[in-house]
């Protein structure tokens, strides 16, 4: 019997372990099995893959395989690509023309022939390729606009034929076919002027909403040249045309209605001095949120009533621009979340100027910003969103920034941790000491002999924007006193409750024994039959100190109900123990601000 009990733990152990390893041998097993699946499709693909090509299986975006043939070294596309080819990348070869090499390849998505010797697309040339969706043709030799609507009309939604010599014909009526084409970037061709004509096929279409006509050379552009496009727009990007008059861009948006879903507009690099009042224009631009104007180095200034259109703009950027001031020119765009001005000249401020309620980022960095207050000696708040700005949205680093009494506000501020949060790396913001003429740190920034009335008015604003319901700094004795108090008398709860337990155990032990020396009498040792084989029996065994104590073993249990008494015990006692030292480092911590 006893060599049939012994082999029982074994037999539960077996059973335990077959319970564990059979689901994962399956989990593995259903794991391997798509690998396989796909190492037998890349293999199958590389046996039929032409010279020159690498067939593979390959994840693109949201983890989809695709099965994806790569070819290098060509002069034109080679015979044989297999038929289920999806991405075809032909990227950096010498190929002049497209001839019938792709008209089995029912199943191509994309196609990218970037860096090739293109110079023409005509009907016929992508016949068959039903399911393609993406056509990059970047830096070809095209001088026409490839007539392919007629061919992929059906399933083509992006054309990418930017640094190409297009030079600003209109693109072709059959461009009314390609009814799911919603990106078009035509960078760096040559269109020096745009008209109405120019894109009305593909207004016509309805479709297209992303159009990128930067770096294009314009010089012009008609007044009616956006409105085919106006009503399903979402983005327009005319950036890096130097030589495009301000006057006409504002005379087209004017005349131009966008709808609700137009959301981008990028105007970088421009060669205008000067936005002029009704640049955008009220409601012509009803959902607009992002509008670019940065790297226009030569834009200075920006009218009063210049953005009156951008109500609903939250994020504005106009860094690396001159611009020396701004005040009411953001005061109607109430819903800025981003505002960046790194690299002006915006020596300074008013409070309206970024008043915006919902503003959460704004960078100022290298923008010659020399103080943040007041210029007349009187220390003001420029920035009573300060509080509301998200952790790290400040950037105020690279400015020639002076310490003087126009810094008293923000001095006292710098003092919450809160507010030194949202400052994007404060210890790289610099300042020069007036008295000094050292740099120094603008954490260390104490303006001294301030007068009267520059200390009630730093008072009141940081009070007014930063101070929460648990900070008095007119009782710093109170502050003190409560950050002792508390956590000793919580210490001193603590360690009365483990002597309260201790005390309870250790007067539920000498019940114990009491009621166990009654039963068996005092030190006297007995045996009693365990029920079981002879074998079986055990000491029973009462013994006098209450902590060396374990009870009649074998009959009651109760040895094991003291062993597991005491580990309560040290594990309470431990625990209790840890909550105590890790609440006195907590106000060592707290005390000493770190």
């Amino acid at each position: 019997m006893a060599s049939s009990k012994s082999r029982r733990p074994l037999m539960k152990l077996s059973i335990v372990g077959l319970l564990i390893c059979v689901p994962l041998i399956f989990l593995m097993v259903r794991q391997q099995q798509p690998q396989t699946a796909d190492r037998a499709a890349a293999a199958g693909a590389g046996k039929d893959c032409p010279e020159k090509c690498n067939c593979t299986v390959v994840m693109r975006k949201h983890s989809v395989k695709k099965n994806q043939v790569t070819c290098h070294g060509l002069s034109s596309i080679p015979d044989g690509i297999p038929v289920n080819t999806q991405v075809l990348i032909l990227n950096g070869n010498s190929i002049s023309k497209i001839n019938d090499e792709l008209k089995n390849l029912s199943k191509l998505e994309e196609l990218s022939m970037v860096d090739n010797k293109l110079e023409k697309i005509g009907p016929g040339n992508l016949t068959g390729l039903s399911s393609l969706s993406r056509l990059y043709l970047t830096r070809n030799q095209l001088s026409n606009w490839p007539d392919l609507c007629d061919d992929v009309g059906s399933s083509l939604t992006h054309l990418g034929i930017d640094e190409n010599l297009l030079t600003g014909s209109a693109a072709p009526d059959s461009y009314a076919k390609c009814r799911k084409l919603e990106s078009l970037v035509l960078t760096k061709n040559t269109f020096p002027q745009l008209s109405n004509a120019t894109l009305a096929a593909l207004g016509a279409a309805g479709s297209l909403k992303s159009v990128k006509l930067n770096s294009v050379k314009m010089t012009a552009l008609d007044p009616t040249a956006l409105l085919p496009l106006a009503d399903h727009l979402t983005s327009l990007d005319l950036s890096q045309n130097p030589d495009l008059p301000v006057e006409q861009v504002a005379a087209a948006f004017s005349a131009a209605r966008f709808s609700n879903q137009f959301l981008g507009l990028t105007l970088k690099s421009t060669g205008w001095t000067e936005l002029p009042d009704g640049f955008l224009p009220s409601g012509n631009f009803p959902s607009l949120d992002i509008l670019h104007l940065d790297g226009s180095q030569k834009l200075s200034s920006i009218q009063p009533n210049a953005l009156a259109g951008g109500s609903s703009l939250t994020r504005l950027f106009l860094n690396q621009c001159p611009l020396t001031s701004l005040d009411a020119q953001l005061a109607n765009l109430r819903k800025l979340t981003d505002i960046n001005l790194s690299g002006t000249r915006l020596s300074k401020w008013t409070p309206d100027t970024f008043g915006q309620p919902t503003l959460r980022r704004l960078y100022l960095s290298n923008a010659g910003v020399t103080t943040i207050g007041g210029l007349d000696g009187v220390s003001e708040n420029p920035l009573p969103g300060l509080a509301s700005l998200a952790d790290g949205g400040l950037q105020l680093a690279g400015n020639p920034l002076v310490c003087n009494c126009s810094l008293l506000w923000l001095s006292k501020q710098l003092g919450s941790d809160a507010i030194r949060k949202k400052f994007y790396k404060l210890d790289q913001v610099t300042c020069r000491d007036q008295a000094s003429g050292k740099s120094i740190k603008l954490t260390d920034c104490k303006p001294a002999d301030c007068n009267s009335t520059t200390t009630t008015t730093a008072t009141t604003t940081s009070t007014a924007t930063t101070q929460s319901p648990t900070e008095n700094p007119a009782i710093p004795g109170k502050a003190k006193l409560a950050a002792w108090v508390l956590p000793v008398a919580i210490s001193a709860g603590v360690l009365l409750l483990a002597a309260l337990m201790a005390g309870s155990v250790l007067l539920a032990r000498r019940c114990s024994i009491r009621r166990q020396q009654q039963q068996f009498g005092d030190g006297e040792q007995r045996r009693s039959l365990v029920p079981g084989d002879e074998d079986d029996q055990q000491l029973l065994q009462v013994e006098e100190s209450p902590f060396a104590f374990r009870g009649p073993v074998g009959l009651t249990g109760s040895s094991h109900w003291e062993k597991d008494i005491n580990q309560s015990i040290r594990c309470a006692c431990t625990t209790l123990f840890i909550i105590w030292l890790l609440m006195l480092t907590g106000t060592h911590f707290s005390r000493n601000g770190t």
